[in-house]
């Protein structure tokens, strides 16, 4: 019996991310032919360094990463990777003792790609778009799976990925660009909003904002927008999880302005004390509402949350 993470876990995709300078410029690299076998090789060492070996049900349906400085999109089917790790982890008492044999060593779990080439990531499409800058793939499999690169001008493409996110035989021709939405100029950061696969939030560096947009099979239409003065160089965002209280929260990474800043965009309820509900703003009917901010001795890039009460 297929697990349901051996249907959907097939796709990776690899954009490049093109961190503009402090002037807001963005120097793209000439394309050029990906190099499949360095593609190989980072998806091992980032494999063999610390990929969570628990993984199991609760994984996310796809995994996007980023090659650095690259224009062709490379789609991976990581079928034969994560068919393995099911297997040596979730099957037999026999695997996962094979499995907790675990190092550094070729012959150590997760093996080699040299001594075991059967669980390698297979190269399946490559698709050119124009300086990619954040990627990100859809939380549904089968026919309605999407995946959706961004690039510097502020569109966002989405992509069908054919078979990758379904059983059926590889369908390398319906891999394709099959719809569009705008969003502000140079999206670093492309993610879901908890709770709803199909909304994603887009941060956009060049227009200082934060973008949501719902998506349907061929089409996505930005439903909100926050500016705020206090965003000097947004990069990241994060939708924070909660516990005991109901709210979409997230936390923005500003790089330049070296600080996290907390907003509030929907109702607060206390779920587990008493029921209480609160708008945001002080008459309560605001679109937004900052929680806060935290000013730190750095840059941040990147950032996870969580509200717990």
């Amino acid at each position: 019996m297929n697990h349901p993470i051996s249907r959907t876990c097939r796709l990776i995709l690899l954009a490049s991310f093109l961190p503009p300078p402090p002037g807001g410029r963005c120097l793209a690299a000439e394309p050029a032919a990906p190099d499949c076998a360095a593609i190989v090789r980072e998806l091992q060492d980032v494999s063999r360094g610390g990929m969570d070996r628990r993984l199991g049900p609760d994984y996310a349906h796809y995994h996007p990463s980023t090659a650095v400085a690259a224009i062709p999109q490379v789609w991976m089917d990581l079928r034969p990777l994560v068919d393995r790790v099911r297997t040596m982890d979730f099957t037999t008492q026999q695997n996962y003792q094979k499995a907790c044999d675990a190092g550094l060593e070729p012959q150590q779990w997760p093996y080699a790609f040299a001594v075991d080439p059967s669980w390698m990531p297979r190269l399946v499409q490559v698709v050119t778009v124009p300086q990619p800058t954040a990627v990100i793939a859809s939380m549904k499999g089968g026919a309605r799976a999407r995946a959706f690169i961004a690039s510097l001008d502020g569109s966002v493409g989405i992509y069908s990925v054919g078979s990758l996110a379904a059983e059926s035989p590889d369908a390398v021709q319906e891999i394709q660009r099959v719809g569009e939405v705008r969003v502000g100029r140079n999206p670093t950061c492309l993610v879901y909003q908890k709770g709803s696969p199909d909304t994603i939030l887009a941060v956009s560096r060049g227009d200082r904002e934060i973008a949501w947009f719902k998506c349907s099979e061929r089409d996505a239409q930005v439903i909100r927008r926050l500016r705020d003065a206090r965003l000097l160089d947004p990069v990241f965002v994060d939708v924070t999880d909660t516990h005991g209280i109901e709210t979409p929260l997230l936390m923005a990474v500003d790089f330049h302005g070296r600080k996290l800043i907390n907003y509030r965009y929907g109702p607060l309820v206390f779920a587990t004390q008493g029921g209480a509900t609160f708008g945001m703003g002080p008459d309560g009917k605001d679109a937004f509402e900052c929680g806060g901010l935290l000013e730190i001795p750095g840059s941040p890039f990147c950032v996870s949350a969580t509200n717990v009460n």
